[in-house]
């Protein structure tokens, strides 16, 4: 069997969906540790039986709704390669505008600290640490040690210097003086959303679900902010999902009514991330 006849034979499977038949040939190029361009220079090559028998197997699972993310064990994010497992979420691409907002930001306050809140694979706060350099303070939070074990590896991949803590989102958060910058992509789906959304059915449910709203982690966040003394002066920059607008802007009022709300666009033009100022 050779490389271009593996891929035709389980393309066929794909009909017209072309992004299926690229997730194809990444499946195969990691099970060769080769880049996806080798494929088509040396489609000729003859496969191993164990190499042909490993991507067979890992095609099956991709068929079956397994995530290409924990197939092959890393996401792209940000320009970057991450490490994910079944204890993180996949990194989604409309979360990378999360960094280049706080980028903008954060230019005016150096040497605050930068707290990802919910840090999963570790992709936003390491995202930061990479392009923002050694003058801030970054930590890491999640109620995941699975989770944290993770970002841990992915700092030490991209060689950064983090301070991760096991904490249910501020809890355990030591007291800050200065500026500091909150960044939280938290569960915001209900039951029923990942129900009915196959391509999300293998991630956590603790890292997509928040109650019967969506809403449940962002408002005990809220409220936790709301008595903590020694934030007198930060900025929070969470994502949600479109249809929790509303909602984000009346609890907000609700636990924060002195803070300043800004509602921002994706690139899709969907209402996707709150700023709090």
């Amino acid at each position: 069997m050779t490389i271009g006849e593996a891929l035709k034979n389980t393309s066929q499977k794909t009909g017209s969906d072309r992004n299926k038949k690229l997730e194809l040939e990444l499946l195969l190029s990691f099970v060769l540790k080769k880049e996806r361009v080798f494929l088509f220079i040396n489609h000729q090559q003859e496969l191993s039986s164990n190499d042909y028998q490993k991507y067979q197997k890992l095609s099956k699972k991709l068929f079956s709704g397994w995530p290409l993310a924990y197939l092959i064990g890393e996401r792209e994010f940000y320009g970057r390669s991450f490490l994910v497992n079944q204890s993180t979420l996949i990194p989604r691409p409309e979360s990378e505008m999360i960094i280049d907002l706080v980028k903008e930001e954060s230019k005016k306050y150096p040497k605050a600290t930068i707290i990802d809140i919910g840090t999963g694979s570790g992709c936003l706060i390491i995202s930061l640490a990479k392009e923002l350099g050694t003058d801030y303070n970054y930590y890491g939070l999640d109620i995941s040690s699975k989770a944290l074990a993770v970002a841990k590896k992915n700092t030490k991949k991209h060689e950064v210097k983090i301070n991760f803590k096991t904490s249910n989102l501020l809890s355990d958060l030591p007291k800050q003086a200065g500026k500091v910058f909150f960044l939280a992509n938290l569960p915001y789906l209900t039951k029923e959303q990942v129900k009915n959304e196959l391509s999300i059915k293998k991630e956590p449910k603790s890292a997509l679900i928040s109650g019967k709203d969506g809403f449940k982690d962002y408002r005990c966040l809220f409220k936790q902010l709301s008595k903590r003394s020694d934030l007198k002066d930060f900025y929070l920059i969470i994502e949600i999902d479109p249809s929790q607008k509303e909602l984000a802007i009346k609890e907000l009022r609700k636990y924060l009514p002195e803070k300043k709300v800004k509602i921002i666009k994706d690139l899709r033009k969907k209402n996707r991330f709150v700023i709090i100022n």
